[in-house]
């Protein structure tokens, strides 16, 4: 592990800086570990990533359960033949995305760019076709913030509304406490409805990304003086 200590180790694994330790008792050389945030989340909830800005830095894989099991001994004899293989593609993606992904220019890339960049020319190396990884990578985040905004009881409520006739011809531009009004008779029942318009407002700026993944352009905090007599309205439109 890279550091004694919890807190050196947060440091290492949050920013990529490198640990150098000797073994106790030694003369050996110096040993420098360098790691940055490696994170696997493994869980049984289909919600486990909620929150848009993680899911936004998160490939989602939903795994199907398991039909036949196999020991560990079969398992262990039928990946034994196949590793060589397996291993040497995964060589020619690495040495593919190291040579080629300074050339990749992704048109509209993700909040992830340098990874986006790195798989997908790692991906043509293996044989996939141009754009494959970044089309995937897109819908797959896609899904991830469609799953957040059904989590979340205003962003319920936002869509349910945006899809009325009144949603879909005009969306909203007013005062944030009109629009809590409008929004309530959607969400009202929930444990987790905001209970005033400034909570509504946190809400709202959470849910931004999954409401634009689903075409839904909220702008907030927009100066409204002429028409609403506020600095702080709300706009809500179908993106065209």
């Amino acid at each position: 592990m890279v550091g004694r200590r919890n807190g050196r180790c947060a440091l290492y694994v949050a920013t990529g800086i490198s640990s150098g330790t000797r073994a106790h008792y030694t003369n050996d050389e110096e040993h420098v570990y360098t790691v940055k945030r490696p994170v696997l989340f493994n869980g049984i909830p289909s919600e486990l990533i909620e929150r848009p800005d993680l899911a936004s830095r998160t490939i989602k894989l939903q795994i199907p359960p398991i039909t036949v099991r196999r020991t560990e001994a079969d398992l262990e004899e039928e990946f034994t033949k196949i590793w060589p293989g397996v291993f040497g593609a995964l060589l020619d993606g690495l040495v593919g995305a190291l040579r080629n992904h300074h050339s990749i220019q992704v048109a509209k890339p993700a909040r992830l760019i340098d990874f986006e960049r790195f798989a997908e020319a790692g991906c043509r190396a293996l044989g996939f076709r141009d754009w494959e990884f970044v089309e995937a990578y897109a819908a797959n985040r896609k899904r991830s913030l469609i799953v957040s905004l059904e989590g979340s009881a205003v962003g319920r409520a936002v869509l349910a509304f945006m899809n009325t006739k009144a949603g879909r011809e005009k969306g909203f531009t007013g005062k944030m406490s009109d629009l809590l009004d409008k929004l309530s008779i959607y969400g009202n029942g929930s444990r987790d409805w905001p209970k005033d318009a400034t909570r509504l407002s946190t809400a709202l700026d959470r849910i931004m990304q999954p409401l634009a993944a689903v075409g839904i352009d909220c702008k907030l905090h927009q100066d409204l003086r002429g028409e609403y007599n506020t600095q702080k309205g709300v706009i809500l439109t179908w993106s065209q």
